[in-house]
């Protein structure tokens, strides 16, 4: 059974509204409404609260529905391209504390150097927001 219907199934079995449950995972309704209708997925961690509030393993939520699994995967992966974002910036940082106690900014070639380094710190920056659809193709509520 599918994600959505299987926790829309659930819910109204155990007499509860999606308020109610958006209020014990501190989402909003709409999230909730969301998962029902297979326009998102959870993350993880709300994953372990549902299978903690509809009384079943994560294991079968997973095995249910292969699109909730990707979606995961798909987090995990762009979690990871995060981290190598971050560790970008830190490099720019250092590059520009170094080159202020090392260089002259004067010179051609730590100017050359300085606009290269800028560039690819922009296309970074602006290639982390366009890949992130790829990512994520359903619309993330609780990222």
């Amino acid at each position: 059974m599918e994600f959505g219907n299987y926790i829309k199934e659930q819910r109204n079995n155990l007499g509860l509204t999606q308020a109610e449950i958006a209020k014990e995972l501190h989402v909003t309704r709409q999230t909730i409404s969301n998962w029902e209708q297979g326009k998102s997925y959870p993350d993880l961690d709300t994953l372990v609260k549902i299978s903690d509030i509809y009384k079943v393993s994560i294991d079968f939520l997973l095995k249910g529905d292969k699109n909730l699994k990707k979606d995961l995967d798909q987090g995990k992966a762009y979690n990871a391209f995060s981290i190598f974002r971050g560790l970008f910036f830190i490099m720019y940082g250092l590059f520009f504390l170094l080159t202020n106690y090392l260089v002259d900014y004067n010179s051609p070639t730590v100017n050359f150097c300085i606009f290269s380094f800028l560039i690819v710190f922009g296309v970074a920056i602006l290639y982390g927001e366009h890949v992130k659809p790829f990512f994520f193709r359903n619309e993330q509520t609780s990222i």
